[in-house]
């Protein structure tokens, strides 16, 4: 009998696997615990066979690796199946570094990995050097062609992080670790050791200042905000030559703006990289490659404006921390849409940035008694059906000078497929009477 590959999962990434296996004639089976239409391109295909829901007792029989989803649950009937086999779990990651020549640049953390391999991604390509951003962001390693791409730059989650076996890195960056995906790792101990090891074999190490007491690696290099010394540092070089206030970057003559410390503290971040990368790029060239780059969707992202009120989509918030952030950068007056779907986080310590800066708060989701029922709250707040029935209320409460911020600090999965799905329907709504 032929050895055949088992793909655990069938969203994208496992769709990656099937189309890159499939191109190196290999037997496949898959696997997803959840019940869906299996396409007819599977179904037709002598060299797959799809399994769904219950787990056939046979399943394992010629199997001689297994590739995972990172969103496939570790605690699965299946895993035990096969840990007792003694079978090989690998990720789509491992399988890609062993195929790519270019050099690689991992950057993990809690919030922000998306929106800083894209700006990596752009003052690389600004400078001229070729490179592609992949991985968590969206797009499949394995479904780049191309390859002779000079710097490969990889966002990697907590659930790749913990299946991985090959950490080789040029660089490996961690951006921040807070209290999150609790119902995976268990707790926030487990989850800080499964973001560590994206320094497990790295070229370079970078990580914000703020973790310093929390990781225990000699050749780290830090970047970030010191509040003790008062300083700025980049690559644990204190910065004399940057002239920083709370929204601008200056250096000699190139000025670069920004709104909020978590994008100052992505912008350092993404200097302390390029500078790794020994390319005798001077200061002014990566800030000013910088200033094209356009804030992605969903990211506190300004969609409409009417009477002097400005509605704001940050649906990628699915975390306290997130939503702070947005918080600070909107600064006051603010109308708040909060929940979602349900997750293990405190909420707690959310009641003091809203009392401070929000001045109404709309409860939306599958997990709105729960957020009220753990945050202490002095300002007015409104229950709400969906998005249309928020917007609509709001529109009757909002006065001129107004921000309208949806940032739910919650997942979307209640009521949408995604982030993404979650936000284009906010913005749907929010045109529809905004306009």
């Amino acid at each position: 009998m032929l050895e055949k590959t088992l793909i655990l999962g069938f969203g994208t990434t496992g769709k990656s696997f099937v189309d890159y296996l499939l191109s190196q004639n290999q037997q496949i089976k898959i696997y997803d615990g959840k019940p869906q239409k299996i396409p007819d391109m599977i179904l037709k295909n002598k060299n797959i066979e799809f399994f769904q829901d219950i787990v056939p007792d046979n399943i394992l029989d010629n199997v001689f690796q297994v590739f995972i989803s990172p969103g496939f649950n570790p605690q699965h009937q299946i895993m035990k199946m096969i840990n007792d086999k003694k079978l090989n779990i690998s990720t789509d990651i491992d399988l890609f570094k062993k195929q790519t020549p270019s050099k690689i640049i991992s950057v993990t953390g809690t919030n922000g990995k998306t929106t800083v391999v894209s700006m990596i991604e752009h003052v690389l390509r600004k400078l001229k050097i070729s490179c592609i951003a992949c991985g968590n962001n969206g797009l499949p390693p394995l479904t780049i062609t191309q390859s002779n791409y000079e710097y490969i730059i990889l966002e990697i989650s907590s659930y790749q992080l913990e299946y991985m076996n090959n950490f080789k890195s040029f660089i490996s960056l961690l951006t921040n670790v807070t209290p999150d995906h609790l119902e995976r790792h268990d707790t926030y101990k487990n989850y800080l050791m499964i973001k560590k090891k994206i320094f497990n074999d790295s070229d370079h190490c970078i990580a914000n200042i703020k973790l310093k007491n929390q990781l225990d690696i000699k050749k780290m290099s830090y970047y970030g905000y010191e509040p003790k010394s008062k300083k700025y540092y980049i690559n644990n070089k204190i910065q004399k030559n940057l002239l920083i206030t709370d929204n601008l970057i200056k250096c000699n003559s190139t000025k670069l703006n920004y709104k909020g410390s978590h994008a100052l503290e992505n912008i350092l971040s993404v200097i302390s990289v390029i500078e790794n990368l020994n390319i005798n790029i001077d200061l002014e060239n990566i800030l000013d490659s910088i200033k094209s780059f356009k804030s992605l969707p969903h990211r506190i992202e300004k969609i409409a404006s009417l009477d002097n009120v400005d509605w704001y989509n940050d649906s990628k918030s699915t975390n306290c921390e997130s939503t702070i952030a947005a918080l600070n950068t909107l600064e006051k007056d603010i109308i708040l849409i909060i929940g979602g779907s349900h997750k293990i986080i405190d909420y707690k310590y959310l009641s003091e940035e809203i009392n401070q800066r929000v001045k109404k708060i709309i409860f939306v989701g599958q997990n709105k008694e729960i957020l009220k029922s753990e945050l202490s709250l002095k300002i007015d707040s409104y229950d709400a059906y969906d998005y249309e029935d928020a917007v609509n209320l709001i529109m009757s409460l909002v006065s001129p000078g107004d921000k309208v911020l949806l940032s739910p600090a919650s997942p979307s999965f209640d009521m949408f497929n995604n982030f993404e799905h979650r936000g284009d329907t906010f913005k749907k709504v929010v045109k529809k009477y905004v306009s």
